[in-house]
């Protein structure tokens, strides 16, 4: 029996040999009749991959990558093969993965080296339309599998990432750029031997930063390469043009339409609220709770100037209606102008102005008629710290306010917010504080207010944004009228509807607790869904 294995194993060497020799001669016909017999037999592995490639090299990419897919099932494992891998579900791949014995080094080669030819294939467009969807799956199925078991580390996350870049996400491809430059970090050499150089990940991992929004920690990339004097001349042309694309003039517009149950809509003291059956103007409140139109139109403005200049424009409109035609002090109109300038100084630091004017009319309550602003003027600089994809924001606000009692104040304020890069899932924190000093007029002494707040975003399934946030702030003064704190929690969500391009469901809840010496505890709670239309 071993004599006869032996003895068919030589039969296919020599039929190999021969096969060979005929494609040399260019006698091709006969070459690929002695492979249909190689293949009819015994596995033969250095044929199989040899016909392969050749298949490959001469465009027959659907023969190829058959006799890829067949090597692995022989030599690898079946299952493996026919799992239905998708990007999604990469994470319950590990688990299959991990129930079976690791691969010997020419299965692994051989795996890395389908997902390769499946990555250029699809790069290239070698196959039908049709047909670049599955390809791409394949490629990082291929990939996964050799990430899994550290085969080229760094040049396997290379490729994984610019899959998950193809794919937007973004977040996904950022992750793995960090862990390719650790990758490389350990084993340049033998990375560079793959082709793969430390600037190609720096490029990537701009436009992962640029595509995920986080165009500062992009920008401060692309412009350490561009002074690199021995940068490839492919790269240096590619920063070039992603600078450029990033000057691009960005316009945005936005419209959204909410319908609001209004908790406490008069914002009335806690007293006033309990007994609002006993108040003498209870006919022009009209009710304690209602429902309320809220419209809202936004103009988003970014240009570029050059590669360390941006100027951006805000500006809102919003209106909010009670339903109900008997509450009549509660409706507003809500103005905001926003004009930011900001600029790279040194290293990974920017310099930002800005001014901000925001206005409120129509919503002159009793209760907050001292310390409801009328309208506001903010000048500010900031200084913008960068480190990788975390911030560190410093500002110095100073505001000018008129409240409905027509009293101007003035203030001085330093803020700090942090920003840092995380990106779990379901922790994407920011935290901010401010402290400040506030002139309130001729007849009532300075004010010194505290601020502190943070906010953390959560992504469900890349289906729904859901934010929530806490804010404290206290504005002490000698003066009961002003003397106030003031506590709120929100939680807003949104949900891009895929089939209406441009269209997002837009919920809110927001609560909040006003505290003052005089008119007790105000505390207001809302619920909002709506629609939202950007173009």
């Amino acid at each position: 029996m071993t004599s006869f294995a032996l003895s068919e194993r030589q039969a296919q060497d020599i039929r190999f040999s021969k096969a060979k020799l005929y494609l040399v001669q260019n006698q091709e016909s006969k070459a690929m009749a002695l492979f249909k017999k190689i293949l009819s037999g015994p596995f033969h592995y250095d044929a199989e991959i040899f016909l392969a490639r050749y298949f490959y090299e001469q465009k027959v990419f659907t023969k190829s990558f058959r006799l890829y897919q067949h090597i692995l099932k022989e030599q690898f494992n079946k299952a493996i093969v026919n799992h239905p891998y998708s990007h999604k579900n990469r994470s319950k791949f590990d688990t299959v993965l991990k129930k079976i014995n690791r691969p010997s080094p020419r299965t692994l080669s051989t795996i890395f080296e389908l997902a390769e030819k499946y990555f250029e294939a699809y790069t290239f467009r070698y196959l039908p339309e049709e047909f670049q969807k599955s390809i791409l799956n394949l490629s990082q199925k291929y990939f996964h599998i050799s990430d899994f078991f550290n085969i080229h580390p760094a040049t396997t996350k290379f490729y994984l990432s610019k899959i998950y870049l193809i794919r937007k996400d973004n977040n996904g491809a950022i992750q793995k750029l960090k862990e390719t430059q650790e990758a490389f970090t350990k084993a340049p050499d033998r990375a560079m031997e793959m082709g793969l150089k430390e600037e190609d990940i720096k490029v990537h991992l701009a436009e992962a930063f640029a595509k995920e929004g986080f165009e500062d920690s992009s920008t401060l990339i692309l412009l350490g390469l561009r002074s690199r004097e021995n940068l490839s001349q492919q790269n240096r042309h590619y920063v070039s043009n992603y600078l450029k694309q990033l000057r691009k003039t960005f316009v945005r517009t936005t419209f959204s339409y909410m319908i609001k149950s209004k908790g406490n809509i008069n914002q009335l003291g806690s007293e006033d609220y309990e007994n609002f059956d006993q108040l003498e103007n209870q006919n022009d409140l009209g009710k304690k709770d209602s429902l309320a139109h809220s419209g809202r139109f936004h103009l988003y403005y970014h240009r570029r100037i050059d590669d360390n200049k941006d100027f951006s424009l805000n500006g809102t409109y919003q209106k909010e209606t009670p339903l109900s035609s008997n509450v009549e002090k509660p409706a507003s109109d809500q103005y905001t102008l926003d004009a930011n300038f900001k600029f790279h100084s040194t290293d990974n630091r920017f310099w930002s102005l800005s001014y901000q004017y925001s206005g409120l009319s129509g919503r002159e309550l009793d209760t907050l008629i001292n310390f409801q602003a009328k309208s506001k003027h903010t000048f500010s600089a900031s200084h913008i710290w960068v480190d990788h994809l975390s911030k560190w924001i410093l500002t110095v606000p100073l505001e000018k306010r008129t409240t409905q009692t027509n009293r101007s104040t003035t203030s001085l304020a330093t803020s700090l917010e942090y920003i840092p890069y995380i990106r779990m899932s379901w922790l994407n924190p920011s935290i901010y504080g401010s402290l400040g000093r506030r002139s309130e007029g001729e007849e009532l002494e300075s004010s010194f207010f505290f601020q502190l707040g943070a906010e953390n975003t959560y992504n469900i399934k890349d289906i729904v944004l859901w934010s929530l946030g806490a804010d404290y702030y206290l504005n002490s003064n000698s003066s009961q009228l002003i003397n106030y704190s003031e506590f709120s929690l929100s939680n807003n969500f949104r949900y891009a509807l895929k089939d209406y391009p441009g269209f997002v469901v837009d919920g809110e809840v927001l609560w909040r607790n006003r505290s003052n010496d005089i008119v007790g505890s105000i505390q207001t709670f809302d619920l909002g869904v709506g629609i939202t239309y950007s173009f």
